[in-house]
Formats: C-alpha cells, structure tokens, sequence
C-alpha cells in the first residue's frame, strides 16, 4: 500500500494535469455568419466556430446576435490553453460565451 502511495504521489508531482485550463479572449462581433448548421462568430483577430452538434448553439447564437447589435464585447472561452487571442484563427474549440456590460 506504502508503494502505491508513493508511486500516485510521484505521478502528482511530476505529471501535473491541468483538467481546468482555458483561455478567454475579450472581443468584438464584427458579423456572425450560420451555414451547413455551423455558426461562426466572426471578430478582427478571428472567428469561433460551433458545430451544429453543440447543444448550446442556439444559446450562444443569441448571446452573440445581442452583443452585436448592442455594440458590447464578449468574452471567449475557449478549451485549449494559452491561444494567443490576436491571432486565433477560425477555432472550434469554445466552451463559452460571456456578454460583457461594454
């Protein structure tokens, strides 16, 4: 049992998992496009992209449809951490969407 300890402690300190790690990019909507049931929240630096078979299309859909036309920011989070928010790209990868008060 003493072994087994030891041998989960090591894999503690020496193979940390960050089950928790993420990036969120503050940006503007600068047009959202749908097609083939894809939504694609277009910014300057990029576009996040949601597959249809995300459950929360519809939500973030409405969430980004009200950021645009409020002129008001939102914050991205995407899954992968450390994305460099000036230059994303087009990502898949989005875990969220804040709407932020400007």
């Amino acid at each position: 049992m003493r072994i087994l300890k030891i041998f989960l402690a090591a894999l503690v300190v020496f193979f940390p998992i960050n089950a928790f790690a993420y990036t969120e990019c503050t940006v503007n909507v600068v047009r959202i496009w749908i097609g083939s049931g894809d939504l694609y929240i277009h910014y300057a630096q990029g576009a996040a992209v949601i597959p249809s078979s995300n459950t929360d299309r519809d939500a973030l859909l409405a969430l980004a449809t009200t950021a645009f036309t409020a002129g008001r920011s939102i914050t991205i989070r995407f899954q992968a951490d450390g994305v460099v928010c000036t230059s994303a790209g087009a990502r898949s990868d989005v875990w969220g969407i804040y709407l932020n008060p400007t």
